[in-house]
């Protein structure tokens, strides 16, 4: 466990491939961390914290942008000019050009109906293929679609409860939370 956060507070080199975080993301005091990039494909967060880094001035990272979006549980204080608060990121998301929060990408899809009994679909409004993604709440890949055009989501087999959907366009994540009864 130190040897990780050392590695954390240096520069959080290996985690670019972290997809699925099932827990709370928490980076404090954490003096010469200066950006979280590698952290922007995360996903299934149920809270982030992040204090008291004081080089770090941008958090506009596509998984933190979504998970503003879809209104999580959120504290920014004390960390570089414009990562200090809520209010700072998601000014600074919505002129991030590489991701997309979850309004601007309803410009670009949508999903429905949500809650569902089984069938989702995804209907896309720009020619561009896109990859799907399906995970439980344990962060593991239940299905994954190369998509271009609508989709229909079959999750029919799967037991009730809440997944998530990652869709991945053009280096851009959207990330939503969808429950089948």
């Amino acid at each position: 466990q130190n040897a990780t956060q050392w590695m954390l507070a240096q520069d959080l080199e290996g985690l670019e491939n972290l997809s699925i975080l099932r827990s709370n993301l928490r980076l404090n005091f954490l003096n010469s961390l200066s950006e979280i990039y590698p952290l922007s494909k995360i996903a299934g967060m149920e809270s982030i914290e992040i204090r008291s880094c004081p080089l770090l001035d941008s958090c506009a990272i596509a998984s933190i942008c979504s998970f503003i979006d879809i209104e999580g549980e959120t504290n920014f204080s004390s960390n570089g000019e414009n990562c200090s608060s809520e209010e700072d990121i998601e000014a600074q998301c919505q002129d991030e050009t590489t991701s997309l929060s979850n309004s601007q990408l309803k410009e670009y899809f949508n999903v429905y109906p949500n809650p569902s009994h089984g069938s989702f679909y995804i209907d896309q409004y720009i020619p561009s293929p896109y990859q799907v993604k399906v995970y439980d709440k344990l962060g593991s890949v239940l299905k994954t679609y190369n998509v271009e055009g609508g989709l229909v989501l079959d999750l029919k087999s799967l037991l009730p409860g809440m997944y998530i959907l990652e869709i991945n366009c053009a280096e851009k994540t959207f990330v939503e939370k969808i429950i089948k009864h």
